[in-house]
């Protein structure tokens, strides 16, 4: 057993020993000069990319890989999976060359609806994006959500583009690509009424009446000249590794011009578009992504790609999975949604569904090569985690939970949360009432907690509560208290509410939802994102 160790990096890999430390240190490890055993970190660019290598040598272990990325992937893989008990640490025993499965593993930051990402300090972002790329992320993606802002100039617009340039810059240090999404005729709050998409027919998922039709005499044009303007004043300063294009949720316009927008208009805008990116970042390669369209739109598009083998450089196909396969070669790239397993999103606290997603996984996993899975808040962490290791090592779902648990709350009561991660998932479609309820008829609202019956069916509520409650009183301070365990522990005491009063919030669901709050900085957020408290809440 370990109880101290020595990290020495070169000025490439000292950001890598930077982060390490303090994670090392808050799991009893002091990280001095002088301890018995040495972690080496060096860059060895003859290694194959993708791979790392960890070795031992005299006095300790050398950790090398070809880049920052892959050094993170490995140093990540020592953190997590080293064993942290009261006597010390006892190390990570994997020896060799690893070879990470698939290339692209990114992770896609929501910037919107005045959530996590949009408004948590930026120390806290920080963090946790060190945070991912220990798990293995080696790519952050975002969004410049145009619809919040009036223009381009708009001090609001400003200010956030600078916000993403932090992201941006925070993720280059740590050795992470960039991949930028681009929403095909979305448009700012100001745009031409004239020149605005037509809804009905045109409509999946979400909608601003800010989105143009390229169709109309004038549209084609002006989302070029937007598009210009937005690559000239902003994407291109970031230098994007990977740019993809967006057809619905929101995107695309219903007229009969436009259809079928998916096979037709959207492809379109990015072939107009396509000329205007490689001007301003030749860099990048582009993605065209068919979210929410259907067999026909991907015809279509397959139909450019088999005429144009240099159409795109991926494709990017989750949900649907159509029948038709594309050309054999053709790169692809999934983006699973991980966040919006419950309304609100997040609204609840942690709702993992490691089974879920091992069936998604294993039905994609043969063709991608890799993905960016999206992401509205920090609630979700345990599913960044697994799919961070599906695109690392294709490790199965309910061994990352295993490494999460022992990791974050400790070896003591690992087996146990790993019970309880079991028990809320099979607890996950518990019915819950609507909130409006709570805010509209408050009298009789009180009437029926007081007179309803508890919901039948359900005792896994109850055992889920029991068992929180028994790992709660194992864990120190310094884990009780923090937000992941807070997530996990606050959902079992807002499920057994809703059980207990028929599928009604209660007083102490609001307590409970104002703390989610706090943890996620969204006393101001969208509905969609914000735990779901009631007007009668008082502090």
């Amino acid at each position: 057993m370990l109880t101290e160790l020595f990290i020495i990096a070169s000025l490439e890999t000292q950001i890598v020993a930077e982060i390490l430390k303090p994670r090392l240190e808050s799991h009893g490890v002091a990280v001095r000069e002088g301890a018995a055993m040495t972690l080496f970190l060096e860059i060895d660019k003859s290694l194959e990319t993708d791979t790392y290598v960890m070795e031992d040598v005299q006095g300790g272990w050398r950790l090398r890989a070809p880049a920052l990325s892959e050094l993170f992937n490995g140093a990540g893989r020592f953190l997590h999976e080293s064993c942290y008990t009261a006597d010390g640490m006892e190390p990570w025993t994997g020896r060799g060359t690893f070879k990470l499965f698939k290339p692209l593993r990114a992770i896609y930051f929501a910037t919107h609806f005045y959530n996590f990402y949009h408004i948590a300090p930026m120390e806290e972002i920080q963090e946790y994006l060190e945070d991912l790329v220990l798990w293995g992320f080696n790519t952050l993606a975002f969004w410049y959500d145009l619809h919040h802002f009036k223009n381009f100039d708009d001090p609001d617009a400003v200010a956030f583009r600078e916000r993403l340039s932090a992201f941006a810059g925070m993720a280059r240090r740590l050795g992470m690509k960039l991949f930028y999404l681009i929403v095909s005729n979305e448009a700012y709050a100001d745009s031409p009424v004239e020149l605005r998409a037509i809804k009905e027919g045109g409509m999946r998922g979400g909608w601003y009446d800010s989105q143009i039709c390229p169709s109309k005499p004038g549209g084609m044009d002006y989302l070029k000249q937007q598009f210009e303007q937005n690559c000239r004043g902003f994407i291109a300063s970031l230098k994007p590794d990977y740019v993809t294009i967006w057809p619905y949720d929101q995107g695309g316009c219903g007229c009969e011009l436009c259809k079928p927008w998916g096979g037709n208009a959207f492809l379109k805008i990015y072939e107009a578009f396509r000329p205007i990116g490689d001007k301003y970042f030749p860099q990048a390669k582009w993605i065209v992504a068919f979210w929410y369209c259907d067999d026909v739109e991907w015809h279509l598009g397959l139909e450019k790609v088999k005429n144009n083998p240099n159409y795109c450089d991926f494709l990017m196909e989750e949900i649907p999975v159509f029948k038709e396969r594309p050309p054999k070669g053709t790169p692809l790239l999934g983006f699973p949604e991980i966040s919006m397993n419950h309304q609100p999103w997040g609204g609840y606290g942690i709702a993992p569904q490691p089974d879920r997603y091992q069936k998604q996984w294993d039905a994609r996993k043969a063709e991608l090569s890799g993905g960016y899975p999206y992401s509205e808040g920090i609630f979700e962490d345990l599913h960044k985690a697994m799919f961070a290791q599906f695109y690392s090592y294709d490790r199965p779902a309910w061994e990352t939970v295993r490494i999460y648990a022992a990791y974050h709350f400790g070896e003591k009561v690992a087996d146990q949360v790993v019970d309880l991660v079991k028990l809320l998932e099979m607890n996950h479609d518990l019915p819950r009432k609507a909130k409006w309820f709570l805010d509209t008829h408050p009298t009789v609202m009180n009437w029926l907690l007081q007179n309803i019956k508890p919901l039948e069916g359900w005792p896994h509520v109850k055992n889920a509560y029991g068992l929180a409650k028994a790992i709660d009183a194992e864990l120190p301070d310094s884990i009780r208290t923090s937000w992941r365990w807070r997530i996990f522990m606050l959902r079992t005491v807002i499920d057994l509410e809703f059980a207990e009063h028929g599928g009604l919030p209660t007083d102490v669901c609001d307590k409970s939802f104002a703390e989610l709050i706090k943890i996620y900085h969204s006393p101001n957020s969208h509905g969609w994102v914000k735990p779901p408290i009631s007007k009668r809440y008082k502090p």
